[in-house]
């Protein structure tokens, strides 16, 4: 009779053990409203041997989905840089040359200056908005964006209002040569207001600004710009009132080079737009095709696989780009070229 007991015992147990635990993992797994930005059950996720926050999401009424994971991941928080809001990489696919957006709209290449952000690259370029020149995209309360053209392709638009000003940017790298091999960034900026561009770069004589371009003695260009633009400051500030109806364009060379250019326009613009969208969308079309019910999905792989060729420099999958993980890390990078092999 004692060992009918005992064999019932643990029999038994371990199952309404086992269901107690999966009722509370079941009921932990309701997100309460009050919870919404924060991350709970941080150490659980942590010690777990098994994907806890994915358990978590597919216990869901509906399933896994992103607005369930979105409570749970914690927003980034660390930043030592002089500028605060994440850049966004852009490049060429797989070119060495690589620019940096900072994601506000507030320049173009800014510097960390700090020490452990080795390997930065390109003269940074900030953009100033209003009679009283403030930084762009300052008080996020007045910034809509950043965007991206379809949800994932990388041109970046952002739209910020400063006091009476009202301004557009749309930002994308060049595709093919010779802009791909420096990086050149093409900007159009449109809406109303007083908006400056400034190059932030100490020189010892006058830029040479003839012909919309600014460069140095020897002919390496920094800025290309279009007609309506007034230049001061021996061609490190360019200033302009936009109009509506009436955009203005820059581009913005993140290595300078001594090239040929065509003027900057409308119409060169638009042309190296389009060159851009086609480049992605033909390499987007190369691999295995996923469609989810949520188009936020849909557009984070296609957004993070041109992401991944953005940061890849020739034939070497880097970690990083514009700082000191410029390199091939075997981990990460191998987890990176699997997911490419899809």
């Amino acid at each position: 009779m004692r060992c009918l007991v005992l064999v019932l015992t643990l029999v038994i147990m371990p199952s309404l053990l086992c269901a107690a635990d999966l009722s509370a993992q079941i009921a932990e797994s309701h997100v309460k409203p009050s919870l919404a930005g924060k991350w709970p059950n941080a150490d659980k996720a942590i010690e777990s041997l098994t994907d806890y926050l994915g358990n978590l999401a597919m216990r869901q009424p509906g399933g896994a989905s992103y607005e369930f994971m979105a409570k749970l991941l914690p927003p980034l928080r660390y930043v030592d840089a002089s500028f605060h809001h994440y850049p966004i990489a852009l490049s060429a696919p797989n070119a060495p040359v690589k620019a940096r957006y900072v994601s506000n709209g507030s320049a173009i290449n800014a510097l960390a200056r700090q020490y452990n952000w080795r390997g930065e690259c390109g003269v940074p370029v900030e953009f100033l908005i209003g009679e009283d020149e403030q930084s762009y995209g300052a008080d996020l309360a007045h910034l809509d964006g950043p965007r991206l053209v379809k949800g994932y392709l990388p041109i970046v638009s952002n739209r910020y209002r400063h006091g009476d000003a009202l301004i557009s940017q749309e930002v994308f790298c060049g595709v093919e040569p010779p802009y791909a091999d420096h990086a050149v960034v093409f900007v159009k900026l449109s809406g109303k207001g007083k908006i400056v561009v400034r190059m932030q770069e100490m020189i010892s004589t006058r830029f040479n600004t003839a012909g919309g371009k600014i460069a140095d003695a020897d002919g390496n260009i920094r800025l290309w710009f279009s007609d309506g633009w007034g230049i001061e400051t021996a061609g490190q500030r360019l200033y302009a009132w936009l109009k509506p109806g009436k955009p203005l364009y820059i581009a913005v060379f993140t290595q300078p080079a001594d090239v040929a250019l065509p003027k900057l326009d409308a119409s060169t613009y638009n042309a190296q737009r389009e060159k851009c969208i086609d480049t992605w969308e033909s390499i987007l079309c190369q691999g295995m095709q996923v469609e989810t019910p949520e188009k936020v999905v849909n557009d984070a792989w296609r957004a993070v696989t041109i992401g991944i060729y953005q940061i890849v420099n020739g034939d070497k999958m880097w970690y990083s780009v514009g700082n000191q993980y410029s390199d091939v890390y075997p981990s990460e990078c191998g987890d990176a070229i699997r997911a490419l092999g899809l």
